[in-house]
């Protein structure tokens, strides 16, 4: 920066809590205002002095403020109506759609401005109704591959703890109980081919593996249903002729698949 007397060339200026700013030229003994980066109705001022002393340094005390205002935002897990909040204190709202106890939180930071929200522990009720549309399902010899490959895509779309919950949960368990009843039964496992039993191990085995990574209070309600469905379906496509192989490692929910080969 170059001043003479009486004049300040084009400044800049950066704030971390105002925003950035751009001052044009001036001449001296004027003040000059610009919009906060974070109250656009207010102003951050700053005066080109004379006597050759160039830029004086920005005040922001207009751009200070003692709390974060009103903010509404609609996403695809509720609308969240966030409310006046002290700076630098942390606001919370309950998931609208559940799960129950769990909440959305937001940071109001020093400026005044909001922080992104983390709503992670909310459920997105498009998912739910995913769940329950699948789990209405019969399971019969006719559609059970299928059953479990759309119930494998489900499970994997559920990557947000919200949605990781004991309903869904419950859902997945209840299809696994019945494609286990249905592989159990010798009337019925000789209708299908060693392509349509693998295929459906396999993608058992992706249901697992997926929700290993739920949370383990989660899990512990139905590990033991989801565990012997599974060993079941497995025990099928053991039976079946031309069997070649199956690695089951045991870890994390109880066991992990590697692909049938």
């Amino acid at each position: 920066m170059t001043s003479v007397t009486g004049f300040c060339n084009q400044s800049q200026t950066e704030s971390l809590d105002f925003g950035a700013h751009t001052w044009p030229e001036s001449v001296g003994n004027t003040i000059l205002t610009m919009p906060c980066g974070n109250r656009p109705l207010m102003n951050v001022t700053r005066m080109c002095q004379t006597n050759g002393v160039g830029w004086g340094n920005p005040d922001y005390s207009q751009c200070e403020t003692s709390t974060c205002e009103n903010d509404t935002i609609v996403t695809n897990r509720g609308t969240f109506q966030w409310p006046i909040t002290p700076v630098e204190s942390l606001a919370d709202l309950p998931c609208p759609h559940g799960p129950n106890g769990a909440r959305a939180i937001r940071q109001c930071r020093r400026n005044g401005v909001w922080d992104t929200h983390d709503i992670s522990n909310c459920t997105d009720p498009r998912i739910t109704a995913a769940f329950a549309s699948i789990a209405d399902t019969n399971v019969t010899v006719e559609n059970v591959v299928e059953v479990a490959q759309n119930l494998s895509e489900v499970v994997m779309l559920a990557s947000q703890p919200g949605d990781q919950n004991e309903i869904n949960l419950r859902n997945v368990s209840s299809l696994l109980i019945q494609t286990a009843n249905l592989f159990s039964s010798p009337d019925i496992i000789i209708m299908l081919s060693t392509e349509e039993v693998s295929m459906t191990t396999e993608s058992t085995i992706e249901i697992l593996n997926s929700i290993q990574e739920w949370p383990p209070q989660v899990i512990a309600a139905q590990s033991n249903n989801i565990v012997q469905s599974f060993e079941r379906i497995v025990g099928a496509l053991i039976s079946q002729e031309n069997f070649t192989n199956l690695t089951i490692i045991e870890t994390g929910i109880a066991f992990q698949g590697l692909r049938v080969s």
